[in-house]
């Protein structure tokens, strides 16, 4: 059977433990658990997005979308062209940025679902912020995704090595099992990334010569 739904996933994972029907509630949660893990192991190329908006002057603190993961970049947009801010952490920003002065933001830390910007933005200025988000999630109403349409089985084993425990499934080799076939698929997802980064081909180097 072929999954490449959110309802084909639940059959499948139902046929391939001992199930009870009295349990279906609980399938959903063992696929909750598995994107969990899969947002948790992933930062890939698919799921990098893109966020722009304007900085509010005098105010040093921009909400970060509700799905974000980590930065890939970030940066503004100054006459036409894009200055990149440098990440810092919470510490060594307020050594190097003490005070709250105004001015172009350059650096910026995270603290919480908030990116902190230093100097303190002194003007509406345009930023584009490069991210990795949360895979999204299955539901009744977005049945599919990127994983579940090219790698089924990463959410296959992902719910089935939570549910083995829950179920008590055959010997404790099971669990190892599934997660062994699990990490497999990740290993897959991160490759195919990695191919689509960085494609086979020629390498070209170009050599200026200096004219004695």
């Amino acid at each position: 059977m072929a999954i490449k739904t959110y309802s084909e996933l639940k059959t499948a994972i139902k046929n391939w433990t001992e199930w009870d029907s009295q349990l279906d509630d609980r399938v959903d949660e063992f696929i909750d658990l598995a994107e969990g893990d899969l947002n948790g192991d992933l930062q890939v190329n698919q799921m990098l997005t893109t966020a722009t908006g304007t900085l509010t002057s005098g105010s040093a603190s921009l909400s970060l979308p509700s799905d974000f993961i980590s930065v890939e970049a970030f940066y503004l947009t100054v006459a036409s062209n894009s200055a990149v801010l440098a990440f810092h952490t919470p510490q060594n920003i307020e050594i190097l940025f003490g005070s709250d002065a105004g001015g172009q933001p350059s650096a910026y830390t995270i603290i919480g679902s908030n990116a902190r910007l230093k100097p303190v933005p002194d003007s509406g200025y345009a930023y584009t912020l490069v991210y990795h988000q949360d895979i999204p999630p299955l539901t009744d109403a977005a049945p599919s995704n990127w994983v579940l349409a090219t790698y089924p089985g990463a959410y296959l084993y992902g719910s089935l090595k939570h549910a083995a425990p829950y179920l008590s499934l055959g010997s404790p080799n099971t669990v190892t099992t599934w997660d062994t076939l699990y990490v497999r698929n990740v290993a897959r997802i991160e490759a195919d990334s990695e191919r689509a980064e960085f494609p086979q081909g020629r390498l070209q180097i170009s050599l200026d010569y200096a004219t004695p």
